[in-house]
């Protein structure tokens, strides 16, 4: 068995979680980058490849996380 590549999206950091949304069809990533202790989200439609949407929190992100992805909505958690 053989898997082909679908899409290539360029981030900063690495894949720390990845979640599918099958009512949307996305798949949803959380990117951590460990230089500059920030984290952020990208949206991707399985389909197309395309990226949807990429969300870069302003504020302190490295305690910031998903946590689930339920019926088209991201779920985060934060830890103190």
């Amino acid at each position: 068995m053989s898997l082909s590549q679908h899409f290539e999206i360029e981030v900063e950091g690495f894949v720390w979680k990845q979640f599918i949304d099958p009512l949307q069809n996305y798949l949803i990533l959380e990117v951590r980058n460990a230089d500059l202790h920030q984290v952020s989200f990208h949206v991707i439609e399985l389909e197309t490849g395309n990226l949807i949407h990429s969300i870069f929190p302003e504020e302190e992100t490295w305690w910031i996380g998903i946590q689930e992805v339920i019926n088209g909505k991201i779920i985060a958690h934060a830890y103190e």
